[in-house]
């Protein structure tokens, strides 16, 4: 359905000469991510206003994007799988304040445990964002920092006991698990 409403919107702009025709494969790449994003905020705009929780919401998706977006990791290849599967992360994650009841050894444990994944695997890249050596160097850097601005985020919340620390903890899990299957699944494609 989105294909077909980006290839009208590309088609109606080329004809329009809006748009030069060696540019459609790009813009048609281009505004089908706007439209699939468009379309996971507005599903979680949703989720904000049955669940009431507008505060979670916002912090795992502060805490997910922009680390997911340099680390990489798994993608579904279809656009409705990604969807679901996005948007049940954002239910479980707003739930899971259970992990709130753990220790802050193993708070640390498992800081340690994405730490070194993030480290050493990311980014895994994949058929829709191939990167260059330079790209895969800034790739990681920025996803350290990421993550270590979130570390201290969630230091600060344990310190202060503030209770929104579980959906840090529960948005690098996620990235992580992402990166960790992503990587699996790269190796997988190269050996086909």
């Amino acid at each position: 359905m989105i294909e077909n409403i980006v290839k009208a919107v590309v088609d109606y702009q080329v004809k329009n000469e809006i748009l030069k025709e060696q540019d459609e494969s790009v813009y048609q790449y281009g505004y089908t991510l706007l439209f699939e994003r468009a379309i996971n905020i507005f599903i979680s705009l949703i989720i904000c206003i049955i669940t009431h929780k507008w505060i979670e919401t916002a912090l795992l998706l502060f805490c997910i994007i922009p680390l997911r977006s340099y680390a990489g990791g798994w993608h579904a290849k279809k656009f409705i799988s990604c969807t679901i599967i996005s948007n049940l992360i954002i239910v479980v994650g707003v739930y899971s304040k259970w992990l709130n009841k753990m220790s802050v050894g193993i708070y640390a444990f498992l800081e340690l445990l994405i730490c070194a994944i993030i480290m050493y695997i990311a980014p895994v890249q994949n058929q829709n964002k191939i990167l260059s050596y330079a790209e895969k160097i800034k790739y990681k850097k920025n996803s350290i920092l990421i993550f270590l601005f979130e570390f201290i985020i969630l230091v600060v919340f344990l310190y202060k006991n503030i209770e929104y620390k579980y959906i840090v903890i529960f948005s690098q899990l996620i990235v992580s698990v992402g990166l960790l299957i992503g990587a699996v699944d790269d190796r997988h494609e190269c050996y086909k």
